[in-house]
């Protein structure tokens, strides 16, 4: 019996393509929830914007929605040990006024809350009392502020997210290729994620979003002795000159 080997890198994607395929199953839902995936350097950060789509939008209409974006380990493929991707916080929520094509855009709710106001805050770092082990969580919520339904009749943002990743002691050399998972979950703290005049709208997780951290190359020894011969080989051409 032979056994493929695989890359971390390459384990991950197979998970969730895997996960991904579960996730698209054919369903009853009917809005789509897209998140893009990024490569985000060793102890940096990187934006990652989730859009909304809809097959069907003169009934997917709804005037809020509440969900939990959340980040984690690929399963089966851990990174590094000690490392992470975390949300950024405080989050920056100027898409909701800045960005056209944000989902609720000229009719935010959050956006006409003064900014002193915490319940003005469209993402929240860290959601409670979630049934499952996370990396990290934010909750985010919108609605509409006249009270109106809206309807997804193009692809729209709906929420800009900002991650950073975490070193953890580790070497940038080191976490090279570890893959980190970004998705939706639902908030128990709010029955449903769309809800319109007729009740809840139904959902679905179109791609989950992959986080790569960006793989550092390292010189061989043989390059730094060339460079270390090339530097002194330099120095002696600039004395006899």
């Amino acid at each position: 019996m032979k056994f493929c080997q695989f890359g971390k890198s390459q384990l991950a994607l197979l998970c969730v393509f895997a996960l991904s395929a579960f996730l698209a199953r054919p369903a009853s839902a009917v809005l789509m929830v897209d998140f893009q995936s990024g490569v985000i350097t060793a102890g940096g950060q990187q934006q990652i914007d989730v859009f909304l789509s809809s097959d069907s939008p003169a009934q997917d209409a709804f005037f809020v929605w509440d969900v939990i974006f959340s980040i984690n380990e690929v399963p089966g493929s851990p990174p590094t040990a000690g490392t992470s991707v975390t949300f950024v916080d405080p989050m920056d929520e100027s898409f909701i006024e800045d960005e056209p094509n944000y989902v609720l855009a000229g009719n935010s709710f959050q956006a006409s809350i003064p900014p002193s106001e915490v319940y003005g805050d469209v993402l929240t770092k860290d959601a409670d009392s979630l049934p499952f082990p996370l990396l990290s969580t934010v909750s985010a919520f919108d609605e509409t502020a006249n009270g109106n339904e809206v309807v997804v009749d193009t692809p729209k943002l709906l929420a800009r997210l900002m991650v950073q990743h975490e070193l953890g002691g580790a070497t940038a050399a080191e976490v090279g290729g570890d893959v980190f998972t970004i998705t939706l979950q639902s908030n128990p703290s709010f029955d449903v994620a769309f809800d319109g005049d007729d009740g809840p709208v139904d959902y679905r997780v179109g791609n989950i979003g992959l986080i790569t951290v960006e793989a550092i190359a390292v010189p061989e020894p043989g390059s730094f002795a060339f460079i270390g011969l090339a530097t002194l080989g330099l120095v002696r051409r600039r004395r006899r000159i």
